[in-house]
């Protein structure tokens, strides 16, 4: 199927951490917003799930568009936080960045609504790896208001 658990998957050290390696097709995009749903409700986080979700699809989307390497892989983390908000991180092969700001994207363009869209919902950053390898894009989506 072209998945494999990354050691943190299968060793997390609570229950509030699970991640998973996906081969680069396009099929994980589905895989990602399923599992994150279930991890969601696993953990009982008390956010928005759809948010959650539409988080993820965009960032691994963006992972399988602009950073796609043969033979290499993807990583999706998500962490459940003690504040009640959710960390999101999507890493990847390549450690360029696109850009994050959409005041480039036009009307009429089919694409490029994805990261702003991210950026109204959660607070986005990302980071090199250190071995300059590859990249990580994090999303810190806020604890449930109330």
């Amino acid at each position: 199927m072209g998945l494999t658990r990354s050691p943190a998957g299968t060793a997390a050290l609570n229950n509030d951490e699970w991640s998973m390696t996906y081969a680069m097709v396009p099929r994980v995009v589905s895989l990602a917003r399923r599992h994150t749903q279930r991890f969601v409700e696993r953990v009982g986080w008390k956010g928005d799930a759809d948010v959650a979700v539409l988080v993820v699809s965009e960032l691994v989307t963006n992972a399988l568009r602009y950073a796609r390497v043969p033979g290499r892989a993807l990583t999706l983390r998500l962490r459940a936080q003690e504040c009640g908000g959710l960390r999101v991180d999507v890493s990847d092969p390549l450690p360029d960045f696109p850009c994050f700001d959409g005041d480039a994207t036009r009307a009429d363009d089919e694409g490029g609504r994805g990261l702003p869209l991210v950026r109204l919902l959660s607070e986005l950053s990302w980071r090199p790896d250190p071995d300059g390898r590859g990249k990580t894009v994090r999303a810190c989506l806020p604890p449930s208001p109330g």
